[in-house]
């Protein structure tokens, strides 16, 4: 695979030829291995949309590729990250926890992980931030946007 959307100094580099994801949860089972894949994806707050009429959630993701190696280049370790889109269903309602009123609509937000609890999902972010969704049912697709980047950052949990 080759980047694109790199610069012309990255063109050469090249990563395992992993398929686009594309993710469904339906239960818990499927949401814990979607959670995995998304965890320390970067969330920028102006791509969270909310569509209460047709009770759907979305959010663009700048998902960590965690299933591909790094590849080495003039020394320097370098992973990649692609942009992934969220879809959740039968969204009910949204609460927001953690943010304060003054909340820039600019910020990052780093995803830790997904869960549910009684008919919510719980999309927890670090700094104690979490939007909780309340659902009819569990319908939640996950799907890479063909368009990746390399990085030098890999995420690290202490």
């Amino acid at each position: 695979m080759t980047f694109k959307n790199s610069t012309p100094s990255n063109t050469s580099l090249t990563f395992s030829d992993a398929p686009p994801l594309k993710l469904k949860a339906e239960n818990l089972e499927d949401l814990s291995i979607l959670s995995t894949f998304l965890q320390d994806a970067l969330v920028p707050f102006s791509s969270i949309t909310y569509n209460p009429k047709e009770q759907t959630f979305s959010l663009l993701t700048h998902r960590f590729r965690w299933e591909n190696n790094p590849v080495i280049e003039n020394e320097s370790t370098l992973y990649e990250r692609i942009h992934s889109l969220l879809n959740i269903n039968h969204v009910k309602n949204v609460h927001k926890k953690g943010l304060k009123d003054s909340f820039d609509p600019n910020q990052i937000l780093n995803l830790l992980c997904i869960t549910s609890e009684d008919n919510t999902l719980i999309l927890t972010f670090s700094g104690a931030i979490q939007l909780q969704l309340e659902i009819e049912k569990m319908f939640v697709l996950l799907g890479d946007q063909n368009i990746s980047w390399p990085t030098s950052h890999k995420p690290e949990h202490f």
